[in-house]
């Protein structure tokens, strides 16, 4: 006879967090942790990069401060976003003695946010860990949101976990280092939001482009302050990414499958503008989106450098099949967010990524780099 016993476990969990434009951040931080984040032990995550940087001055300041720290650091790329790194990482916290009231500090880009924040998902089956984006990419973008996770040979974030910080510490000094490149790998990002969500603060981008190249401090504040805003009024409607959160994987579909191809040579930022394009000209193409408005895009994103002929290094059919792997796709069909004009995306039964038949992504390839 059939029997049933519930595990009753509904319960509601209040996740945020806030995001802190803190200024001085390195030297400041032993007396943030004591108010803020008290822990067992720190744990600073940075890759090579950052921990010849700022990590020294990060550490030095802990233990001035009397706490418990080691620092971890793994190789600069997405190439580290790896299940070797991570438990690499998890070894070495279990050898240093971190407990369940450990706390991780993210210290670094993308990479390191990802990394580390899977690490804080599953070590002793979830801790503490706070951000400190050092690149203008994880500050606008991959800080935000509590996604978390490594790649793997079938492709770019597929294991993970959504686990959100404890907080986000932004001190934009710390983007006085960082290479030009990687400044534009990171104004993507901020196109991207603001193409979907944002038409205002689009055009804004626009006027003050090369104020921003230029690191002018008030223009600079302004469009990160505003591109921080938007990610998180997204996330805070949709943590988990089953509805209104997908319009931040604008560009993602085809940029992510370049990634791979090109074996992450091609940066995220970049191959997220090579995938706007390919995306908003599919847009184009089934009249979601007027070729004006189209231009307007794709105008801002060549001005950055941006040169779409790249992607006729990689056969189209071979791109596309790779996108059906990707993790908005549906019954193994890839689905795409379209954008209907700057600041505003398709949206039909609540849906906001749509499948696409694979010619007509075929054709935006073509159309794209001829």
């Amino acid at each position: 006879m059939e029997k049933e016993i519930k595990v009753k476990l509904k319960r509601m969990i209040d996740n945020s967090y806030p995001i802190i434009f803190s200024p001085k951040i390195l030297k400041n931080l032993g007396k943030i942790l004591t108010a803020r984040h008290r822990a067992s032990s720190y744990v600073i995550i940075c890759d090579e990069t950052t921990k010849k940087l700022f990590g020294g001055i990060l550490q030095t300041e802990l233990l001035r401060a009397g706490m418990k720290s080691v620092i971890l650091s793994i190789p600069a790329g997405e190439k580290s976003k790896s299940m070797n790194a991570k438990s690499f990482l998890e070894e070495s916290m279990l050898r240093f003695g971190c407990d369940r009231k450990s706390l991780i500090i993210a210290l670094g880009g993308g990479v390191v946010g990802d990394l580390a924040g899977f690490v804080a998902a599953t070590y002793m089956r979830g801790i503490d860990y706070i951000i400190i984006p050092t690149t203008l990419l994880a500050m606008v973008d991959s800080s935000i949101g509590g996604k978390t996770g490594i790649d793997n040979s079938m492709g770019k974030n597929l294991i993970g976990a959504f686990w959100q910080p404890k907080a986000v510490y932004i001190d934009l000094h710390l983007l006085n280092t960082l290479p030009f490149f990687q400044l534009k790998n990171g104004l993507f990002e901020v196109i991207k939001i603001f193409a979907t969500s944002d038409e205002r603060s689009f055009k804004f981008l626009q006027k003050n482009l090369q104020q921003i190249l230029k690191r002018n401090p008030k223009v600079l504040s302004k469009i990160v302050s505003r591109a921080i805003m938007l990610k998180a009024s997204v996330v805070s409607h949709d943590e988990r990414e089953s509805s209104k959160r997908m319009i931040l994987n604008f560009g993602h579909t085809i940029g992510h499958t370049l990634e791979k191809l090109s074996e992450y040579k091609i940066v995220h930022g970049c191959a997220v503008a090579l995938g706007m394009l390919v995306e908003a000209k599919l847009a184009v193409n089934v009249s979601v989106l007027s070729q004006t408005q189209f231009e307007v895009l794709k105008k801002l994103i060549m001005d950055l450098g941006v040169n779409p002929g790249i992607i006729k290094k990689y056969n189209f059919k071979t791109l596309v099949n790779i996108t059906r792997g990707d993790k908005k796709s549906d019954h193994g069909k890839a689905r795409y967010v379209l954008l209907q004009k700057i600041g505003k995306v398709e949206i039909k039964n609540n849906t906001y990524a749509h499948v696409v038949a694979e010619d007509e992504v075929e054709k935006a390839l073509k159309d794209v780099t001829n």
